[in-house]
């Protein structure tokens, strides 16, 4: 359901706000109440490529990292409810932030800062910060594959990963 309304309110060319309202609406109508009582935390943004100019909002997700060229790794962040909390959203909002070239942006699950291998610590934010920023001049693929063999180093099997994304390696 939540693919369908972003893939029509993307084609009506709605904006951020819209979307996150109208997926509101469904969420909280079919399923925001017990027994299924469920919500959707997500993160969106809009990126002109010519210019990297991005427009974002969010909605209770994990914050993207944007990774400087020098190894700096800062939070792309906003404070937002998840989608389906509430029967309406009252205080989503948009913000901007700029991409420059060579730039990356990593945009990803809880599961990868919350991770644990076999002692009970998290793999955190901490770490997750500091491993990007080792590899601030590497391509996204190069950032992408090394995350997910972090995840398998630590012994977390990803139910819903593809067989094509594990072959990468």
């Amino acid at each position: 359901i939540a693919k369908a309304v972003l893939y029509h309110g993307f084609k009506e060319t709605r904006d951020l706000i819209e979307l996150f309202s109208d997926l509101n609406s469904v969420i909280n109508t079919y399923f925001g109440k017990p027994p299924v009582k469920k919500m959707i935390t997500l993160f969106a943004t809009i990126i002109d490529l010519s210019t990297g100019k991005a427009i974002f909002t969010d909605a209770g997700h994990n914050f993207p990292m944007k990774v400087a060229t020098d190894g700096n790794v800062s939070e792309i962040s906003m404070t937002g409810l998840p989608v389906g909390l509430v029967k309406k959203t009252k205080r989503q909002h948009t913000d901007e932030f700029t991409i420059e070239k060579g730039e990356t942006i990593v945009f990803y699950t809880d599961g990868i800062v919350e991770v644990t291998g076999r002692s009970t610590e998290q793999y955190g934010y901490d770490r997750f910060k500091a491993n990007l920023s080792e590899m601030s001049a590497e391509s996204a693929e190069f950032i992408m594959n090394s995350l997910f063999i972090v995840m398998i180093a630590l012994k977390v099997v990803w139910k819903n990963m593809s067989k094509k994304l594990l072959c990468q390696f």
